[in-house]
């Protein structure tokens, strides 16, 4: 004689149970990758300059300019969009006299924090800053934009 599905009698109050605490454990492991995802893996970008790095009261936000070395009209200004929707003050856009195959950060004022909140915004890892002091630039950092920017967060969405 076999046994059949139907004939096993589970009281309703225990399967509700099951039910519940399977839900509850779905929920606990979402909540888990959001969490470390959050945390580790996409920590938030912030577009302040951090008090030790500031050079007069004014200079909260970190000032960048633009330049589009893609060959692509409007590459530079969608950029800038992206950069301000995410509270950036990119003060200049411009056309660069040669294109570049890369993507890459320039370090003005040697703030590496900056430098990399400016990187990661928009995708690029922490090897694409390239370091160029000029303290007499009110600039932190300047971004070129090459001829893999479909690779960068602005032009994915």
């Amino acid at each position: 004689m076999r046994l059949k599905l139907k004939d096993i009698n589970i009281p309703l109050g225990i399967t509700l149970k099951i039910l519940l605490l399977s839900i509850m454990g779905i929920v606990t492991l979402y909540l888990l990758y959001i969490l470390i995802d959050k945390v580790f893996l996409h920590p938030p970008v912030t577009a302040i300059v951090p008090i030790d790095k500031r050079r007069t009261v004014s200079d909260v936000y970190i000032q960048l300019n633009v330049i589009n070395a893609s060959g692509q009209q409007g590459i530079a200004k969608k950029t800038m969009n992206y950069y301000r929707e995410r509270g950036f003050d990119v003060v200049e856009i411009s056309t660069a006299d040669t294109l570049s195959d890369i993507s890459y950060v320039i370090d003005h004022l040697s703030d590496t924090v900056s430098a990399r909140n400016v990187a990661y915004a928009i995708g690029l890892s922490d090897s694409t800053i390239k370091h160029d002091y000029d303290t007499t630039l009110y600039l932190r950092a300047s971004v070129v934009i090459g001829t893999d920017y479909f690779k960068l967060k602005p032009f994915q969405e």
